[in-house]
C-alpha cells in the first residue's frame, strides 16, 4: 500500500479559540463540510479522546474517525479506520487575536483492495488537497454565519 501524505492550510479571519471550538463540535460537521462528505456522530459527546464519527465521501467511501488527542486551540488528532487507515490532525496557529492558520495533516493509506487499485490511477494526495480547499472555504462561511447570527438550518 502507498501512503497518502498531505498538508493543507488556510488562514481564517477568526480566533484559534473560535475555530477550535467549532472543530470540537463534531455534531456540527455535516453543517459545514461540503457535499459529498457526510458525518454521523457515534459518540460520546461532548467530544473527547475516544469520540468516534462515521464518515463518508459519496456512497462507497466510508470510514470511522476517532479523536485520539486534544490539545486545546492547537491540535485535534484523529485516527481513521475503514476506507482510509491512518492518522490525521487539525492544527491551529494563532496569527493574531482574530486570525489563525488552520492546517489539516494526513498520513493515511487506502484500506479496501478496490481503493488501493484505484490509487494507481488517481492522485489521491492532490485530490485530497483540492477537496480540503473546499472544506476550508465552507468552514469560513459557517463561522461567518455563526458570528453574524444567520446560521443555516438543521444538519444535512
Amino acid at each position: 500500500m502507498s501512503r497518502i501524505i498531505a498538508l493543507d492550510r488556510a488562514e481564517l479571519p477568526y480566533s484559534s479559540q473560535a475555530v477550535f471550538q467549532t472543530l470540537l463540535e463534531v455534531d456540527s460537521y455535516s453543517r459545514w463540510w461540503p457535499e459529498p462528505f457526510r458525518f454521523h456522530v457515534l459518540g460520546p459527546l461532548p467530544a473527547r479522546p475516544g469520540t468516534r464519527l462515521a464518515a463518508r465521501h459519496g456512497p462507497f467511501i466510508r470510514w470511522v474517525a476517532e479523536i485520539r488527542e486534544i490539545e486545546p486551540e492547537k491540535r485535534l488528532g484523529l485516527r481513521y479506520r475503514g476506507a482510509w487507515e491512518g492518522c490525521t490532525a487539525w492544527e491551529l496557529e494563532a496569527k493574531s487575536p482574530q486570525s489563525c492558520l488552520l492546517s489539516y495533516r494526513i498520513d493515511i493509506e487506502p484500506g479496501p483492495l478496490w481503493l488501493r487499485f484505484l490509487q494507481r490511477f488517481a492522485p489521491f494526495d492532490r485530490l485530497h488537497s483540492r477537496e480540503m480547499q473546499r472544506v476550508f472555504a465552507s468552514l469560513k462561511s459557517y463561522l461567518a454565519e455563526r458570528e453574524s447570527g444567520t446560521l443555516r438550518g438543521a444538519d444535512r
